[in-house]
């Protein structure tokens, strides 16, 4: 019988898998809007990138902490993730910067992209899009999630 730890091992990088499955879904869009000059298009490979941190985010939250954030909301998201960087004894500096890119991918892709429907200018939102690559990486290295798992 399994134990709780390897299920939620399995569970974190079984989310990891599917951010990074929805980024390539942004990224696929990204190109056709680019190509189309379709800002339709930048709008949904703006949402599929929000999916994509917002996931990773969640899965580096239960790695750390064992808590499952409920998966469409963003604010509880980022407040356990305020927890986690600024906890008592100041043991996760390693996470300020994942903080600080989540408010930028937060409110520059999510809030004005996504749910304003604010694509201008396009090349910043277009490069906070390519940068969310990274984000999601280094989540998935802070939550001890090997590429290849």
């Amino acid at each position: 019988m399994p134990d709780q730890n390897s299920e939620r091992v399995a569970k974190v990088a079984g989310m990891f898998a599917e951010a990074h499955g929805l980024y390539a879904e942004a990224v696929n869009y990204l190109d056709e809007a680019d190509k189309l000059w379709n800002r339709e298009l930048l709008r949904k490979s703006a949402g599929k990138t929000w999916a994509a941190a917002l996931l990773a985010t969640n899965a580096l939250i239960l790695a750390r902490t064992g808590v499952a954030m409920p998966p469409d909301d963003e604010n509880a998201t980022y407040n356990c993730l305020m927890h986690l960087v600024w906890d008592d004894r100041n043991q996760n500096q390693d996470l300020r910067p994942v903080k600080g890119r989540y408010a930028t991918i937060s409110g520059d892709i999510h809030e004005t992209a996504v749910c304003e429907g604010n694509v201008e200018p396009p090349y910043l939102l277009i490069h906070d899009i390519r940068e969310t690559k990274g984000y999601i990486e280094r989540a998935q290295r802070l939550a001890g999630v090997r590429d290849d798992a």
